[in-house]
């Protein structure tokens, strides 16, 4: 069953990653139905921290309770990996609800440097950098982007760098640096 669980929320992943909203709530939904009348174990955190952070924007306090349940999850069963998705899950639902979540942005990706847990270092850089540009933390921002840009420089194009670069190119228009908006979303196309 938990093999199961495992095998559906790594389909829901791929399926936020097409933009199937639908057939992703519907496999994160089954990936915790699975484990239904299991002992805990860290792959339901897995799986409740997957329907939270599909929630963060449109549902931040039901997704906050979820995502406060998958920390509890990664801190007893020690998966510092599902810990900083968990964190960086329950930062993302404070945003929504327009609270300063900087240092919770900051740890997750401590936690996911330390960790050398890949996946989770991209989504706290994009989410951290997207969190201190769209609050004109600006020097903060270009830092953070450089940083990132340095992690990707010998791995292929990935997901989450191009999550980052497309903030960045939000960020530049914001402050007007029509230029060099243009010239990383040509960069980006090609």
């Amino acid at each position: 069953r938990r093999r199961e669980s495992t095998a559906l929320r790594k389909l829901a992943h791929a399926q936020w990653r097409l933009c199937n909203g639908a057939v992703l709530e519907r496999l994160v939904a089954e990936s915790i139905a699975v484990l239904d009348g299991e002992p805990e174990c860290v792959e339901l955190g897995w799986a409740i921290n997957g329907k939270a952070s599909f929630g963060t924007s449109d549902r931040p306090g039901d997704a906050l309770v979820l995502a406060e349940q998958a920390i509890a999850l990664a801190e007893r069963f020690d998966d510092t990996a599902l810990l900083s998705e968990a964190l960086n899950t329950a930062a993302c639902a404070r945003w929504y609800q327009g609270e300063e979540v900087g240092d919770q942005l900051r740890r997750a990706l401590d936690i996911a440097v330390a960790g050398s847990h890949e996946s989770q270092i991209g989504r706290a850089l994009s989410n951290l950098y997207n969190f201190l540009s769209g609050n004109y933390r600006w020097a903060e921002a270009e830092d953070l982007y450089t940083e990132g840009l340095a992690y990707w420089e010998l791995d292929a194009f990935s997901t989450y760098e191009a999550c980052l670069k497309g903030g960045h190119i939000r960020s530049l228009e914001r402050q007007g640096k029509w230029d060099e908006t243009l010239l990383l979303a040509r960069e980006i196309v090609t």
